[in-house]
């Protein structure tokens, strides 16, 4: 599948999303800790980001809330050992968190960077460090968070280190992540690079 398929076929963009958000949230839940919320280091999260801002697609936001929901149905139905509609509550929302976050992030990497990776490498990687990474994983983290601590899956005492842990998991994901699937993805034309 080429790339340039994907910047036109939607349901293909969603596909891929759903795939590559669902295998690299696989590889960040062997990293997480007790319950499986909220990894050290969340890979999905920058896979998520990473599409969105070279897709500008509303389909791969899609994508990214199908595959963790997905994701969260499966570690709630391992932890109850039932399956029933009002446990689907707490992955429909973190779901919505990850989704949100991804289209976040994408606006705020486009208006920091304004679209373009221009001949100012260094500014625009210190305003994605500074400014993108963590108010960005604001979203999933705090949504996340919150849907756990009113279905009681986290008592009150878990919230700050479980909302610590989600967050820098979220952005050490991004940090690792975004950057290099932009660099290995990203259209040739979307790198704009001036010799001065």
């Amino acid at each position: 599948m080429t790339l340039s398929l994907l910047h036109t076929n939607r349901f293909a963009t969603m596909v891929v999303a759903v795939l590559a958000y669902y295998l690299a949230g696989l590889i960040g839940l062997q990293l997480a800790i007790p319950l499986g919320f909220a990894s050290a280091v969340w890979p999905a999260s920058g896979v998520a980001l990473a599409l969105a801002v070279i897709f500008h697609a509303p389909s791969v936001i899609v994508g990214t809330f199908l595959a963790s929901f997905l994701l969260n149905l499966q570690l709630v139905m391992k932890a109850s050992g039932d399956v029933n509609v009002s446990l689907a509550v707490v992955p429909f929302f973190i779901a919505l968190g990850a989704a949100l976050q991804a289209g976040v992030g994408a606006r705020l990497f486009r208006y920091f960077s304004k679209q373009k990776l221009t001949s100012d490498m260094a500014h625009t990687i210190t305003r994605f460090a500074s400014i993108v990474v963590p108010v960005g994983c604001l979203v999933s983290a705090s949504v996340g968070v919150a849907t756990l601590r009113i279905n009681d899956v986290i008592s009150s005492d878990e919230m700050l280190f479980s909302w610590f842990t989600w967050w820098l998991g979220d952005g050490i994901g991004v940090l690792l992540f975004t950057p290099m699937l932009m660099v290995i993805l990203a259209d040739k034309r979307y790198f704009k690079f001036s010799r001065r």
